[in-house]
């Protein structure tokens, strides 16, 4: 509606790209009949879809996250790099959020308002069954909508907290287990540390496919124990996973800082 109300008026438009280049162009597709009734309520003529695909956009996504092939009528996106905080550096004292032992240490997390449905209620417990059956010590954290109760069994390796901030956690992560929200997503992989995603709905498929593609982790779309411990042993062990990981910090560094997006809007 933005788009349509800008230029109806003659006012320039940019988008903000919140969702991978797939995610995005598939949005496009779905929306451009709807957008082509409001464009014909106010005197524009239809277009399906070009002023939507042509316009100037800006993203947090790497070049590496960009799957297939580009649309005609798109312009290059002017890439931002991610506004992320130092990570604090790791301390010599053991957090009291982190289990005990010396093996190799994994943040897991599905979001903060994931736990709604029971859907993901059981990706939640087939999770912890996978981590219980290998020789590593987690976080998961649930967000506040999650009942504890709903976890199932917990193992011993394991701690659960509502929140921790990732600034946080992240100096002691060996890998990341998430949805593959694009915000959780995208902060680890600054850091250059890998990750499994199971996505569980909206743009997470997407992304999952994209950082698997772009060498920085693995995708496990069935919930299923075994499969999920065997992605996990596999993202802990890759040198190449590790080493794409690595290039997708490289490029989420080189890209433009957000003065820069502020002077190019401008």
């Amino acid at each position: 509606a933005s788009l349509v109300a800008a230029e109806a008026a003659g006012v320039p438009q940019v988008g903000v790209a919140v969702y991978c280049s797939e995610y995005e162009s598939w949005i496009a597709a779905q929306v451009a009949g709807a957008v082509d009734q409001l464009r014909t309520l106010v005197g524009l003529r239809p277009d399906n879809g070009h002023a939507q695909r042509s316009q100037p956009t800006f993203t947090s996504f790497p070049p590496s996250f960009d799957r297939g092939p580009p649309l005609p009528d798109r312009p290059a996106s002017f890439r931002v790099a991610p506004e992320i905080p130092p990570w604090h550096a790791a301390s010599a004292l053991q957090p009291d959020w982190m289990p005990d032992g010396d093996k190799p240490f994994l943040f897991m997390t599905f979001g903060t308002v994931a736990g709604r449905s029971e859907r993901v209620r059981n990706a939640y417990r087939v999770l912890l069954e996978a981590i219980g059956s290998l020789p590593v010590k987690a976080l998961l954290t649930t967000g506040p909508v999650m009942p504890r109760e709903e976890l199932g069994v917990i193992p011993d390796n394991v701690r659960v907290e509502k929140f921790v901030p990732q600034v946080e956690i992240m100096p002691y992560t060996s890998a990341v287990v998430c949805h593959g929200g694009s915000g959780t997503l995208l902060s680890t992989l600054a850091t250059a540390c890998p990750v499994v995603v199971i996505p569980l709905f909206a743009d997470q498929p997407a992304n999952a496919r994209a950082a698997e593609a772009a060498g920085a982790g693995l995708a496990v779309f069935t919930h299923h124990a075994d499969e999920i411990a065997k992605a996990i042993r596999a993202v802990l062990t890759s040198e190449s996973i590790r080493a794409g990981a690595q290039k997708i910090a490289a490029e989420l560094a080189s890209m433009h800082p957000m003065d820069e997006a502020i002077a190019e809007i401008v």
